[in-house]
């Protein structure tokens, strides 16, 4: 086995061992309802096997729900939810952890606010100011 291969299975074991007893987590999705005073907004949130990160959940005008989690160590952390709005419905991806398929690169954000506008969806890394419109809502 290559010196580098090595250094990977060290780096995922050590990483795996770390995750399996921390208990904070470490990355988390929030979503801010900024539609309009009298549009409740609606949201569901589910990982990739299905489980619920955030159930049914109405978000009135400036207020935010969200969920914290630890990214598994292989790269394949998902995080997908749906979004209700008078007559309109989307769904799409608001974490998924590129990490495995980039090898040693950064992650997507790990404190990921959404803002749900009359407009669509945008993302930004908390506290850091970097906001960019990512999905107009689907009609």
């Amino acid at each position: 086995m290559s010196l580098i291969k090595l250094m990977v299975v060290l780096v995922v074991m050590g990483w795996s061992a770390s995750m399996a007893f921390a208990k904070k987590s470490i990355a988390d999705v929030n979503i801010v309802n900024s539609i309009s005073w009298e549009s409740p907004l609606q949201v569901h949130c589910r990982n990739q096997h299905k489980h619920d990160a955030l159930p049914d959940t109405t978000v009135q005008y400036k207020q935010h729900v969200g969920f914290g989690f630890q990214p598994n160590p292989w790269g394949t952390t998902r995080y997908t939810c749906e979004f209700k709005w008078d007559k309109y419905r989307q769904e799409f991806p608001v974490w998924v952890d590129n990490f495995f398929l980039s090898f040693f690169q950064t992650r997507p954000c790990m404190h990921c606010v959404w803002t749900v506008t009359v407009n669509g969806f945008y993302r930004e890394e908390a506290g850091k100011g970097n906001q960019q419109f990512i999905y107009y809502w689907k009609t």
